[in-house]
């Protein structure tokens, strides 16, 4: 746990004495003087990064930042490379204005709102989704790319799989998704980013439901889609979840909020038709995070570039849940399933 703190907190927490001894920066900090990329990559820009009080042990797992832009307090999932820049920001949690006598118990509290996701209207009606297209896994092995706390990994074991391997770029995600396994020996956890190349072995399907909002371009789409088609067994299946950019065409018409769990914001346009989106959660602590929307044309086109072929999207299933107007919610969907085949050699 590590918090970084700009210079407003810093005159709350010493009375305005700016000239008190400030905590020693890390060495790693100190030495590259690069705090203004990682506050460019906090935020894209708008934290100033004027403390980093090392909490914990190790360079990654959250962080907190106080934004004097957003008078409020940032939660991020951070780890750093040996080329010292942040390496990563996955989720940013926009929380309420605090007491500045946060705890580390009050930490724990936030981290655990991913653990409400699964239970809000759009997560439910996700892994009924998911379900619906995985079919009869009775004994077939899983891997699951960006996992996160693990979720799909412990539904794919109740679900019948005889093994289910998650993948994250967080560690801090991991260690908590290796505790909510509880210990099941079908289960297991790593660390690593899927955009790279890895190899944990092949599998009869590879679920990623929520990796490729990550990718921005065409080559790192590619990339991503390598490590999938490496992953499976061929004549295996890659069963996904990616946003639909088409909803933003109509934002204002899209039914959304807290009665399904979800809002969104475009923040900006990028290269190759995209945009950059701000997803709000309202899980028991709302949090929000960026997501990069892609034509739906550039994810086929790179799904055959690396290989894999009869890319298909998915309908959804009926939701079981009366408590919101699914209708117009499904009329264009937010994200969007696909599925597509590593063919037999």
């Amino acid at each position: 746990m590590a918090v970084f703190i700009d210079g407003l907190l810093h005159s709350a927490m010493d009375g305005g004495n700016q000239s008190q001894q400030q905590p020693n920066l890390p060495r790693l900090v100190q030495q590259t003087k690069r705090k203004e990329q990682v506050s460019r990559r906090c935020e894209r820009g708008r934290l100033n990064v004027d403390q980093y009080i090392n909490l914990g042990r190790g360079l990654s797992g959250y962080a907190l930042i106080y934004s004097k832009h957003h008078q409020s307090f940032l939660l991020i999932a951070y780890q750093f490379e040996s080329s010292h820049t942040l390496h990563e920001d996955i989720a940013i949690h926009n929380l309420p204005p605090v007491s500045f006598n946060m705890t580390i118990q009050q930490y724990d509290t936030i981290g655990a709102a991913y653990d409400d996701v699964p239970n809000l209207p759009t997560g439910k009606l996700q892994a009924a989704a998911l379900k619906t297209c995985l079919g009869d896994i009775e004994g077939l092995t899983i891997l699951e790319l960006a996992c996160g706390l693990g979720y799909y990994c412990r539904k794919a074991v109740e679900w019948g799989a005889s093994r289910a391997v998650g993948v994250d770029i967080s560690e801090a995600m991991v260690d908590a998704a290796r505790v909510n396994a509880k210990g099941d020996k079908r289960l297991e956890f790593h660390v690593a980013d899927c955009g790279q190349p890895f190899e944990f072995g092949q599998f009869d399907i590879v679920l990623a439901p929520w990796l490729l909002n990550y990718s921005s371009n065409q080559n790192q789409l590619v990339d991503m889609w390598s490590n999938i088609y490496k992953s499976l067994k061929p004549g295996g299946r890659i069963i996904g979840i990616s946003p639909n950019v088409h909803i933003l065409e109509d934002l204002a018409a899209f039914p959304q909020g807290p009665q399904y769990g979800q809002e969104l914001k475009v923040v900006r346009e990028i290269d190759e038709g995209g945009l950059e989106v701000q997803v709000t959660l309202f899980a028991s602590t709302p949090f929000s995070f960026n997501n990069i929307y892609l034509p739906r044309a550039l994810y086929e086109k790179t799904s055959k570039l690396a290989g894999l072929s009869g890319f298909q999207w998915q309908n959804f299933p009926k939701p079981l849940s009366h408590d919101v107007d699914w209708d117009d919610f499904l009329r264009c969907p937010p994200f969007r399933i696909f599925t597509a085949t590593r063919p037999r050699e």
